[in-house]
């Protein structure tokens, strides 16, 4: 995200090709699809399984597995680490 001043407020700007990068480099490594859609949202919303659940119109459980995988194959076991190896993926 770039900030850009408007005015007295400041808004965050998010490069459109940002999360389609991040999903192609996780199916690369090995992710289905879906797997990937599922880390780019916890990395876009930090969100419960409930949340990206409703989010991504599917159930919790499949959530939870999808984030199982994830975290296997990025070597993390929380969030908050999947999260920041998942920021580091887009700076090129």
């Amino acid at each position: 995200m770039h900030p850009a001043a408007i005015g007295p407020s400041v808004v965050l700007v998010r490069r459109a090709d940002e999360e389609n990068y991040r999903s192609a480099r996780l199916i690369d490594l090995g992710l289905t699809p879906r797997q990937a859609e599922t880390a780019v949202a916890l990395a876009r919303t930090g969100g419960t399984n409930t949340q990206l659940a409703r989010s991504l119109v599917i159930a919790e459980g499949t959530v939870k597995k999808h984030l199982e995988a994830v975290f296997r194959t990025l070597g993390v076991d929380s969030r908050a680490a999947a999260v920041a190896v998942l920021q580091q993926m887009t700076t090129r």
